[in-house]
């Protein structure tokens, strides 16, 4: 009996978990911890930032509306006020910092502004950094004896705060807002409360993400995006990359705060863009969505995500811009930061997973059916159908290339077009009914025509037929789980089987392998 426990699975598993993760890393996607993998494949919700993941991260400065003639003070306030650093290369700057910040710089360097001579005739007397709570940065500069602070910031922040008069905030206001259509970050400046004008920033939507979204709605999978942008130009980038269908909705942070859990709950489900939120606000999302039973994939490159990283039953952080903080509390590093590459990576999860199942359906089908074979035989009096030496042949064959195989099987046309899976242990109700039903019709099969050649023939004989029936109807299972695929899709699967089968042959033909098999 000890023959037919699958002893080869533990081994076969742990490969095709090994290779499908060095898939995934070859298409930028590391992963950390194993158990993301199985996650991925159950994967609901994902949660995405905007920058760098739905766009290229590549800050430019598009348009500029400034206050009467104040382009001079406009331009030495996005210099000042400026956390970040160019470096000159072979082929123009490198950002060192901010990518919106350094936008600004390489603006200012095409006006002809002298960043390191500006930056040097004053002195840095104090700097409140930009937060997603303040929404703005403040620095106080001292050029000589006089002092002067500058505010660069979230417009609905400065001109409310601004010297400008109702009917000109009003203006503004709508100056901004049309900008932000447009699917630009949007920042305003100031100079001792002064309001000095506004500066649109784009940054290209990835190519591949829309097809990549696309992907996702056929695979089951909502995708929301949570952006501490505003709510303009994050309509304007989920319109663009087909995020947004009739009747979502998109959820502020100031509105967010008004909900209390009960309510919130109730309406997430219509919210496809979550604007100027805040890192808590961030984690409460998550929380809400994982109330409600979903499976959430998040993603974070900041200090201030790790909380949600580590809620999320998958948290991916960003290879490129994101922290070390972040990507040790993430379950998935995306090497290349795209939306596209976690799409694939889902893709990969399932595919794993997929396999995995069958390779265990496989194993486990053939052993049962050689159990209740001898167990049947027992029962019935007769002599033993299969012998020991015959067991072990059946589970060599079987336990190695063909295992192997199902392992490397490629992704059916309809693996992304399924709702996720639920997150429940392997052997489900599904699979064990398969199991069961393979391994009682193979065990009967055998069992019938065991009966059948001893009774007419006799045992050497009906032990040939048996063996050769059994080694044939197992080699059929893999095909018969791959129902999906044409037969030719799998070259590995089938050459391995032509091969055992082929074997099998010369093992019945050939006097002293039919010896050693006692048969």
């Amino acid at each position: 009996m000890v023959a037919v426990v699958p002893e080869g699975l533990p081994a076969v598993v742990t490969i095709v978990l090994a290779l499908g993760m060095r898939k995934m890393y070859k298409k930028n996607a590391l992963v950390r911890k194993m158990i993301a993998v199985e996650s991925l494949g159950t994967a609901t919700i994902i949660c995405t930032d905007k920058t760098g993941t739905l766009t290229k991260n590549e800050m430019r400065v598009k348009e500029i509306k400034v206050l009467g003639l104040q382009e001079k003070e406009l331009l030495l306030c996005s210099v000042l006020c400026n956390s970040a650093n160019l470096v000159l290369k072979e082929k123009g700057f490198d950002i060192l910092g901010d990518t919106t910040e350094g936008a600004l710089l390489l603006w200012a360097k095409d006006k002809g502004v002298d960043i390191e001579l500006t930056r040097s005739e004053g002195k840095l007397l104090e700097e409140i950094p930009f937060s997603l709570e303040t929404r703005k940065m403040t620095v106080v500069w001292q050029n000589g004896s006089k002092k002067s602070v500058y505010v660069k910031g979230a417009p609905e922040v400065l001109i409310p705060n601004s010297n400008l008069s109702e009917k000109d905030q009003k203006k503004w206001e709508l100056e901004y807002q049309e900008m932000a259509k447009k699917g630009l970050r949007v920042l305003a400046f100031s100079k001792d409360r002064k309001f000095l004008g506004l500066a649109g920033i784009a940054d290209e939507v990835r190519a591949e993400v829309k097809d990549a979204i696309k992907q996702t709605k056929q695979a089951g999978i909502k995708v929301v995006m949570v952006t501490g942008d505003n709510e303009l130009t994050a309509k304007a980038i989920g319109e663009e990359v087909g995020l947004l269908s009739d009747g979502d909705e998109i959820l502020t942070g100031i509105q967010l705060t008004q909900l209390d859990e009960e309510e919130f709950l109730q309406i997430i489900g219509k919210v496809k863009i979550f604007a100027r939120i805040t890192p808590a606000q961030k984690l409460r999302i998550v929380r809400a969505y994982q109330l409600l039973g979903e499976v959430v994939a998040v993603t974070g490159d900041g200090v201030n995500d790790v909380l949600a990283l580590k809620q999320a039953e998958i948290g991916v952080s960003m290879g490129i811009t994101g922290t070390d903080t972040s990507k040790e509390a993430s379950d998935i590093i995306l090497l290349d930061d795209n939306f596209a590459t976690l799409v694939s990576a889902v893709e990969q999860g399932r595919l794993i997973y997929s396999n995995i199942l069958k390779v265990v359906k496989f194993l486990l089908t053939g052993n049962l059916s050689e159990m209740l074979l001898i167990v049947g035989g027992a029962v019935l009096g007769l002599p033993a159908p299969l012998l020991p030496i015959q067991i072990l042949w059946i589970n060599f064959v079987t336990d190695g290339p063909p295992a192997l195989a199902l392992g490397f099987d490629s992704p059916s046309s309809a693996l992304m077009r399924v709702p996720p899976r639920k997150k429940l242990n392997l052997l489900n109700k599904d699979s064990m009914r398969f199991i069961l039903i393979g391994g009682v019709t193979i065990s009967i099969l055998c069992l019938l025509a065991f009966y059948l050649t001893f009774t007419l023939v006799g045992l050497q004989t009906s032990h040939a037929v048996t063996f050769t029936l059994m080694v044939f109807l197992q080699m059929l299972l893999p095909f018969i789980m791959r129902r999906h695929h044409t037969i030719l899709s799998n070259k590995r699967l089938f050459l391995s089987v032509a091969i055992i089968l082929l074997m099998q042959i010369l093992i019945i033909v050939f006097p002293p392998l039919r010896s050693l098999f006692k048969i």
